[in-house]
């Protein structure tokens, strides 16, 4: 059983490996970093603002007077990066999960019941949940849905001469929202998983060594406590 004890002898679960961690902070990093590019070449005038925080530096090194315009290619170019950064991420976690665990996607499993999604943000019922509740399993697929579609659309535009116009333009549209469902889900995701207090400690675990004090396993996923205590 993968558990450790802390300082107050409290006995603690690995609720997530390493691995997990690693995903899960590089993959917020990028779509984080990728918002915050995508909003000057999304609309220039409104966020020039973030124009100049790129363009400001950048036109030190540049001849260029236009500093928001200059700020635009900055952003689309670190956004390139990043994009290319997400791609590989996504395979690191496709090869991961096909090859170098035992609990393949185990996420994806449980079924998400808005009643019981209410039931467990609302009103604090805790059913006998596994390992992953069904409102964090609707997150993980709804994060696969906008990042397919944003790294589809994403390849088709940065190689455009290659597709037909009316492709490129579909692809432009998809890209758009896979951008609006992406801020949708940071938002319900850091607000449910960090700054809604029944889930603190999960988040403070994913955001730390991976563990979780037990009595929280047993409270918020029972079923999952269960199978890790009787190993």
């Amino acid at each position: 059983m993968n558990e450790k004890k802390n300082n107050d002898t409290r006995v603690r679960i690995q609720r997530f490996s390493a691995m997990q961690l690693f995903l899960h902070r590089y993959a917020m990093y990028f779509v984080l970093g990728l918002i915050i590019t995508a909003l000057p070449v999304l609309h220039r005038g409104v966020f020039s603002w973030v124009a100049y925080i790129f363009g400001g530096p950048a036109n030190l090194f540049s001849s260029q007077q236009d500093i928001v315009r200059q700020g635009v290619n900055v952003a689309r170019l670190i956004h390139r990066i990043l994009g290319v950064g997400l791609i590989v991420l996504s395979l690191v976690f496709i090869v991961w999960g096909l090859y170098f665990t035992d609990r393949r996607w185990e996420i994806i499993r449980p079924r998400a019941r808005l009643g019981q999604m209410y039931n467990y943000y609302m009103k604090g019922i805790h059913e006998r949940f596994g390992k992953y509740n069904p409102g964090q399993s609707f997150v993980f697929k709804l994060v696969m849905v906008y990042v397919v579609l944003a790294i589809l659309s994403g390849v088709v535009m940065w190689f455009r001469a290659y597709f037909p116009l009316s492709v490129v333009r579909f692809a432009h549209l998809l890209h758009v929202v896979a951008f609006f469902i992406a801020i949708a889900e940071l938002a319900v995701h850091v607000y449910f998983g960090i700054i809604f207090p029944p889930n603190r400690k999960g988040a403070i675990a994913m955001f730390g060594d991976g563990y979780v004090p037990a009595d929280f396993a047993k409270e918020h996923h029972e079923g999952w406590y269960e199978e890790v205590m009787k190993k």
